[in-house]
């Protein structure tokens, strides 16, 4: 293969070469990583790249997202299933975590391990408080994990939201984000109103569903951390938990109520279009399929304390050696779980 002219883009050994659609369509996810860092969008959605290791933490909140909807599509499901449908989730988190084993050490693989333990105690946990949700709204199988489309003059923004209910006392809609976390801080609390997935959901549900929600409640569970006796079963473990859960609710649950006015969703939107004309100016102005157009962040290299997965890429580029590392997926995909 003749090398490349890209200091980047040394070779590569994958079929696609960097692809751009000739109609771009933004996520929240894709959005908010543009702003972050551009270098690491080109090399997860103009490369297409995906390590081959997993983070747990993403795996734990995806799993999280797709038990809930299972939850809400049947609440009257009895304890006992719903316990093997978790049983089932939290196999195939152990699953994915020992394709990733090699690309973990041996004491981060220990509490990634420790970690998915929890999963299936932390949502027993979650529907025993909340139980009074099938109660207070009115859930439609329509109204779970959504998808909406807005089209815009040269673009599109998708994305799916959660659950979309309808409060029974007041009739009114209101949407509902699932997230995980390990702390729940002042810090966290204060920033979402600013939070870009959260005004994404909420401005395509009204742009792109026609849906208008009087407000966003933000829903959070924090991590168990809890690890399990030597002699304990995972039932009797998943049990504990649970019992931690239900006896500190204020500690493990937070649900802020959020309010949007027409002036937030117009301001969303205008910083949704002056993004896309920051990728427009790339576009037209550099070479897209250089990753050096795309300005590299280098704040974000060593973020939470822990390595980007792209660092490789950028500190020695594409090669044969470092694609090792990676995956490529033939098509575009924008939609993920953070």
């Amino acid at each position: 293969m003749t090398k490349s002219i890209y200091p980047l883009l040394i070779m590569n050994p994958f079929k696609q070469p960097p692809t751009l659609s000739d109609r771009v369509t933004w996520s929240a996810s894709s959005l908010r990583l543009f702003r972050k860092c551009k270098r690491k969008w080109y090399w997860r959605y103009v490369m297409r790249l995906r390590p081959k290791w997993s983070d747990v933490n993403l795996l734990i909140g995806t799993a999280t997202h797709s038990a809930l909807a299972k939850w809400y599509q049947n609440p009257k499901l009895m304890k006992s299933k719903f316990m093997r449908l978790l049983k089932k989730e939290s196999d195939k988190l152990e699953q994915e975590m020992q394709v990733s084993a090699d690309y973990y050490d041996q004491d981060d693989l220990d509490k990634a391990y420790t970690t998915i333990k929890t999963f299936q105690g932390m949502l027993r946990g979650y529907i025993d408080i909340y139980q009074s949700d099938v109660k207070d709204w009115i859930i439609k199988p329509e109204d779970i994990e959504q998808e909406f489309l807005v089209k815009l003059e040269d673009f599109d923004f998708m994305g799916y939201v959660d659950l979309i209910p309808t409060v029974k006392k007041t009739k009114k809609r209101i949407l509902v984000e699932h997230k995980t976390a390990s702390n729940i801080g002042d810090s966290y609390i204060d920033r979402l109103p600013l939070d870009t997935q959260v005004k994404g959901y909420i401005y395509g549900a009204q742009k792109g569903l026609g849906i208008k929600p009087t407000e966003v409640v933000y829903d959070v569970i924090r991590k168990c951390k809890l690890r399990r006796k030597g002699d304990e079963s995972q039932e009797d473990f998943n049990e504990r938990i649970a019992l931690d859960y239900a006896s500190r609710p204020d500690f493990y649950f937070f649900r802020e109520p959020l309010k949007f006015s027409k002036s937030d969703i117009d301001a969303f939107e205008y910083d949704l279009i002056k993004t896309h004309a920051e990728y427009e100016f790339v576009i037209h102005d550099d070479d897209p399929a250089d990753p050096a157009s795309w300005v590299c962040s280098d704040n974000i290299c060593n973020e939470y304390f822990k390595n980007c997965p792209y660092l490789p890429l950028c500190l020695s580029g594409l090669d044969k050696g470092t694609s090792k590392l990676y995956t490529q997926s033939e098509q575009e995909t924008l939609i993920e779980e953070e």
